[in-house]
């Protein structure tokens, strides 16, 4: 799992919110299901810190721009809700 981690954190931050969507319930629900998911996330997150800034940036932006209307307060956007559960477990 370790090597596409990065593609699924990097998916957080594009402006696809369905996508985002798909990986918070693989993170709310999957993480007893696919533990090797959740620690190859974490893995990553610690590893790179830079990384998970610069994607929670862009995915603050694209829910600005983009998704503010659907998502009134930003902790409620998948892509956040999302990096913020990788960022509790890493």
């Amino acid at each position: 799992m370790d090597w596409c981690a990065p593609f699924v954190v990097q998916l957080l931050g594009e402006y696809v919110v369905e996508i985002c969507m798909d990986i918070e319930e693989l993170l709310a629900d999957g993480a007893m299901t696919y533990p090797n998911v959740a620690r190859g996330l974490q893995h990553f997150a610690e590893s790179n810190p830079a990384f998970m800034a610069l994607t929670r940036a862009r995915a603050t932006s694209y829910w600005s721009e983009y998704y503010r209307a659907d998502f009134p307060h930003i902790n409620t956007y998948p892509a956040i809700r999302a990096l913020d559960q990788i960022r509790r477990r890493a």
